[in-house]
């Protein structure tokens, strides 16, 4: 509720706001029927009536407002969203909400800003650009960690000195490694890290290039955090199973063994 000049009135008086406006509107109708029934029934003029009826509407006015004596044709033009903004001028109302001159004062009222609805994506579009953000997603991301996994390593490892490997070294560090199966490294791809994520079995020789990677690593790192040395171990690992063959890797994992082994 808000106080204002009323012009109608010629005095201050209360003007609704829209939630006690419900309150109010339903028993204008009701109470203009209750002042004619006391006319007919006792043959008064309405200035009598209306100061013998208390209406229903009048009653919930003042509770609301705390104003007494009100009619329902009073009622009526005192919803606060039927009249205009305050003028800048001299603080009355509008008369209406599309007044644009003042009638006290006759000023020029400056239009209220319209600001734009704010654009909504359809629910539809919406969903396909959800979904093509997460396909974007899966399928850049992994070459993304990839790149940025390789630019935190100084340098890239070089082959063992080794020149030869006999078949039983071969089996020997293929199994202290846990690999299983055939002898043979499948060539891994950024995408690999999908299947790691799900626990299936790593693929043949991903953990003998992970032992070679982590080794260089372990010295080549610029920036050494946890999450930091993960993504460049994975991402080496996957470097070295398409860039290095079978036996250049077990060469090398041997040589790191032997380099350990030494007092």
């Amino acid at each position: 509720m808000e106080t204002h000049f009323c012009w109608k009135c010629q005095k201050e008086m209360p003007f609704l706001d829209e939630n006690e406006w419900k309150k109010v509107s339903p028993l204008l109708r009701p109470s203009m029927q209750e002042l004619r029934d006391y006319l007919t029934l006792h043959r008064c003029s309405l200035q009598v009536a209306r100061s013998a009826v208390k209406t229903q509407v009048g009653i919930k006015f003042e509770q609301i407002t705390g104003m007494s004596g009100i009619h329902f044709d009073t009622i009526y033009h005192h919803r606060r969203s039927d009249w205009g903004p305050v003028c800048g001028q001299c603080g009355l109302l509008l008369r209406t909400s599309k007044a644009k001159l003042c009638a006290q004062c006759w000023t020029v009222a400056e239009p209220e800003p319209v600001m734009p609805p704010p654009y909504k994506l359809p629910i539809k579009k919406s969903l396909v650009a959800a979904l093509g953000l997460i396909l974007l997603i899966l399928l850049c991301g992994p070459w993304l960690l990839y790149a940025y996994g390789l630019s935190n390593i100084t340098g890239s490892p070089e082959p063992a000195k080794i020149a030869l490997i006999s078949p039983e070294n071969k089996a020997l560090i293929w199994k202290e490694l846990k690999e299983q199966g055939a002898i043979q490294v499948e060539v891994l791809t950024p995408y690999d890290i999908y299947s790691l994520l799900l626990d299936k079995p790593y693929p043949a020789g991903t953990c003998l290039a992970w032992y070679v990677a982590r080794n260089y690593n372990h010295d080549h790192l610029q920036d050494r955090r946890m999450l930091y040395w993960h993504i460049s171990g994975e991402a080496l690992t996957v470097w070295l199973t398409r860039h290095w063959s079978s036996d250049e890797l077990l060469a090398k994992a041997l040589e790191i063994r032997q380099s350990k082994a030494k007092p």
